[in-house]
């Protein structure tokens, strides 16, 4: 449909594949939304389960059913319901999770007086940790580390797809991906409600297949880099490799190039003017600090003492007040 007044304002997607056991809930989640000017496209990835007859147990004008005869992965899925859809703007949405009942009424309230916004993630259930990700420069400088928005939890202007699409080869970080290549084409936003309940759980796909995504994410971070102005010198590829593939079996001396490297990226932030410098340097030392204690956490005790010892004492205090307050939150417990 060609006239706007006649296309729904939201078309929502949901790739599924085997997902009998929540779906349902899923489902039910959307059509109780309080905006009720949406389309819901849910695409079949071949299931093998009872997953076509829940779907099909729906009776909904809103929804549009898609099965697909063999299984070609979530991108691909996204890709298909993308090219049947007829909303103004796309809302993704996961199988195994529930959203709140007002969470397309917020977003939608949102990019239609935020037109410079070209995606709009909210909150789960989580808020984000210490560290929630919330405008735009939070989420840009959070992306050249690791990927900060809950992908079933965007919307975003249909538009976006007349020239980007999932790509199906960077599964499961088609999401990462597509973020680095819209980069420049607008602003980025995280709600701050938590209108998602996400599911996580050591089944799903990114969980089962975390290793193959965080190779994948190398070189979605050099994208990152080299879009913001930073240079990798050869050097440097190695140790973005062992931060980013998170590898906590790197020796001492390792660590510690590692760490100077991300120092380096402060002083070029501070050289080029990059992003402001107060964020910047936040960022870096949570980036340290994560690392450094989960460097610790994944080691056997023996292993920890060279380390420990030669550690610089400003790190060597983190260490020591990361494990101060594991122990006081023991003995509460």
């Amino acid at each position: 449909m060609d006239n706007k007044t006649n296309r729904p304002l939201i078309s929502v997607v949901m790739p599924t594949y085997n997902g009998e056991a929540f779906i349902a809930k899923a489902i039910q989640s959307v059509l109780d939304q309080t905006f009720t000017d949406f389309e819901f496209i849910i695409v079949d990835d071949g299931s093998t389960d009872a997953t076509a007859s829940i779907i099909a147990s729906f009776n909904d004008s809103r929804i549009l059913s898609i099965k697909k005869e063999s299984n070609t992965g979530i991108a691909d899925c996204l890709n298909i319901g993308i090219e049947a859809a007829k909303g103004i703007y796309f809302a993704r949405m996961d199988d195994d999770d529930t959203c709140h009942r007002e969470r397309l009424s917020k977003q939608i309230k949102y990019l239609e007086t935020h037109k410079n916004v070209i995606v709009c993630a909210t909150n789960d259930q989580n808020l984000g940790g210490n560290r929630p990700y919330l405008s735009d420069l939070q989420i840009k400088i959070g992306l050249m580390f690791r990927n900060v928005l809950i992908h079933a939890s965007v919307m975003m202007p249909m538009s976006i797809f007349d020239t980007y699409s999932y790509n199906t080869k960077m599964v499961p970080s088609e999401d990462y991906d597509l973020w680095s290549r819209i980069l420049k084409e607008g602003k980025f936003h995280k709600l701050s409600e938590p209108l998602m309940q996400i599911r996580y759980s050591s089944d799903g796909q990114t969980a089962t297949r975390r290793h193959e995504q965080l190779k994948l994410n190398v070189g979605i971070c050099k994208r990152f880099l080299k879009n913001y102005g930073f240079a990798l010198e050869p050097n440097d590829e190695y140790l973005l490799h062992q931060f980013v593939e998170h590898d906590y079996t790197i020796s001492v001396d390792v660590l510690l190039k590692l760490l100077k490297w991300l120092d380096k990226l402060q002083h070029l932030n501070t050289k080029l003017s990059i992003f402001p410098d107060l964020q910047f340097a936040n960022e870096i030392a949570f980036q340290k600090q994560n690392f450094i204690k989960k460097y610790f956490l994944n080691r056997k005790l023996p292993k920890k003492i060279e380390p420990f010892i030669k550690l610089p004492f400003h790190y060597k205090l983190q260490v020591i007040s990361f494990y101060m307050n594991k122990l006081v939150f023991k003995l509460k417990e």
